[in-house]
């Protein structure tokens, strides 16, 4: 019998352990099994689905995938005088596109399939991919006879996972060059800081990206040869369905990546134009800062702690995607996590685990939404409740209701300021009056690059900076800007990033413009009254601290 590559393969992909492959080699275990038991066995104890199987051999080894159950029959049954090769090879011949023959195997590894029916049929053959149970109901067919294999305990459509762990999967002895890819990968982009990692298929290349800061940079590409490989690698590590490449997937990678150095990555497939985008987003399990370490002033730390100790009422922490309002909400979790309090969180995902805080992961499939989970939470006694946006009228009906019945409520919008948060609230159904009872603090908040401390460079004094005079001492400033060629410590003269904040204390004031019949929204004056802080003037501090630059500043705070 002439070797199999498949075993190997499903070893090489952490689907069969290294014991069970050298139980598998061994010659007493082939002697005496047909070729049908021995696949059997191989499936049982690989636990892979027969077709994740079919369609893993043809991604790896570049066979096309034949849907037998497709074909008219009559391009099968022709070749009856065939049926013992069929047997003895599990692999059937096919009239296939423009009369050309091919052999449909459920192992075409195996060389001597295509060289033997070379022989018998006294042409040339192409050699294709599928499933156990897709050639068992073809062999029936077309012979009349039953194949005789017992697909119970293997399964055709269900999606198995592997024998080990992903972190095991990672670490295994697979030497691959993907595999050993993908480590140093996300191990590079670990030591980085990277966020976010994209993988883009286009017409003649493949990039990848990473984000890092909060700025997408290309980094070397990978061979072509391999990209596909690398895709599906991607996917098995994630637990995803490698069959699946026309539909959206969500998975999740934790991985040792080398001794002490353990990574987590949200994963999320999208089928493109030119093949599957794959974006890994870490979710490294940390520990929640306190409020003194986000980057607040003295003042602004004091007007959070005295909303979080009040026994009701809303805190909004608003911003667009990617400025830090988990790291916020988190935080007033932890200085709100105490033994007297009943906290309940509804997530989407869970980015940090917090011991003595009741957190639930939202699952929309089964109606969990935040929606529902306010219900629930307010059953069962809650003193804190965050939800993790609100986004809905629902939501925010169910959020101002419990922060008027008793409970502190904490949340997040996608909004750019502190009052256009009021404007969405009103727009998503909310009477103002609903507001002025419930509201009692609007957090902006944004991130902005740090200056690398070991190649920054003075710059002069601007005259946008000078006609902000008003909320800082220009005078004595020493302004700095990032050095454009950056050095070995940084890129592009920016290394890490800090939180600016806006602050609306939504007082007397904002509440009496709220209640009047006269006014939707608080006036200008009202609003300038009421802000603790604004982005440019929380901005500008830092610029005046030599943390960051003004060009900077007026990237992320653009409509100043």
């Amino acid at each position: 019998m002439t070797y199999s590559q498949l075993p190997l393969l499903l070893h090489s992909e952490g689907y069969l352990s290294a014991e069970d492959l050298q139980r598998h080699e061994r010659p007493s275990s082939q002697s005496t099994r047909s070729p049908h038991q021995r696949h059997c066995d191989l499936l049982k104890m690989a636990d892979i689905s027969d077709d994740n199987l079919c369609h893993l051999i043809a991604d790896r080894f570049s066979y096309r995938t034949i849907e037998l159950d497709l074909l008219d029959r009559k391009q099968i049954r022709q070749w009856f005088e065939l049926a013992d090769l069929c047997l003895e090879h599990l692999a059937i011949p096919v009239l296939y596109e423009n009369g050309n023959i091919c052999i449909a195997a459920v192992d075409p590894t195996l060389k001597e399939i295509e060289q033997n029916y070379q022989f018998a049929l006294q042409q040339p053959v192409q050699m294709g991919v599928c499933t156990l149970k897709s050639l068992a109901d073809s062999y029936q067919a077309a012979f009349d006879r039953p194949l005789s294999v017992s697909l119970d305990s293997v399964g055709s459509t269900a999606t198995k996972k592997p024998i080990t762990s992903n972190a095991q999967l990672a670490n295994s002895d697979d030497q691959s060059p993907v595999s050993q890819y993908i480590t140093h990968l996300l191990f590079d982009a670990h030591q980085q800081g990277c966020s976010d990692i994209h993988f883009e298929p286009y017409q003649s290349r493949f990039r990848i990206r990473y984000r890092v800061d909060g700025m997408l940079r290309e980094v070397p590409n990978p061979a072509q040869t391999i990209t596909a490989r690398l895709i599906s690698r991607l996917k098995i590590m994630a637990n995803l369905d490698i069959a699946q490449q026309r539909v959206p997937q969500d998975g999740r990678i934790a991985i040792e990546l080398a001794e002490k150095v353990n990574a987590e990555y949200r994963v999320s497939t999208l089928p493109t134009l030119w093949g599957e985008k794959v974006v890994l987003r870490s979710t490294q399990t940390q520990t929640p800062l306190q409020l003194t370490q986000l980057g607040l002033n003295v003042q602004q730390v004091q007007v959070l702690k005295d909303a979080l100790t009040k026994p009701q009422g809303m805190i909004l922490i608003t911003g667009p995607t990617g400025s830090g309002k988990t790291q916020t909400l988190y935080a007033a979790l932890r200085f709100l996590n105490q033994s007297h309090r009943n906290i309940s969180t509804a997530e989407d995902p869970i980015e940090m685990q917090l011991d003595g805080v009741n957190q639930l992961q939202l699952h929309s499939g089964v109606g969990l939404d935040y929606h529902h989970a306010l219900r629930a939470f307010l059953r069962q006694d809650p003193d804190v409740i965050m939800i993790g946006e609100i986004r809905d009228n629902d939501t925010a009906m169910a959020a101002i209701k419990a922060s008027q019945t008793g409970h502190l409520l904490l949340s997040t919008l996608h909004t750019n300021s502190a009052l256009e948060t009021i404007t969405r609230l009103i727009n998503l159904g909310i009477k103002p009056y609903n507001l002025a009872a419930s509201l009692s603090v609007i957090v902006a908040q944004r991130l902005l690059r740090l200056l690398c401390p070991e190649c920054k460079k003075p710059q002069a004094m601007n005259q946008q900076i000078i006609e902000q005079r008003n909320h800082i001492d220009a005078d004595a400033m020493t302004l700095y800007q990032a050095n454009p060629n950056g050095c070995p410590h940084c890129h592009l003269g920016y290394k890490g990033r800090i939180a600016i904040f806006e602050f609306l204390l939504v007082d007397a004031s904002i509440k009496r413009e709220l209640l009047s019949t006269q006014h939707l929204l608080p006036g200008e004056a009202v609003i300038e009254q009421a802000c603790i802080s604004t982005l440019m003037s929380s901005g500008l501090e830092l610029v005046a601290k030599g943390l960051t630059s003004y060009s900077e500043l007026k990237r992320i705070v653009s409509e100043y």
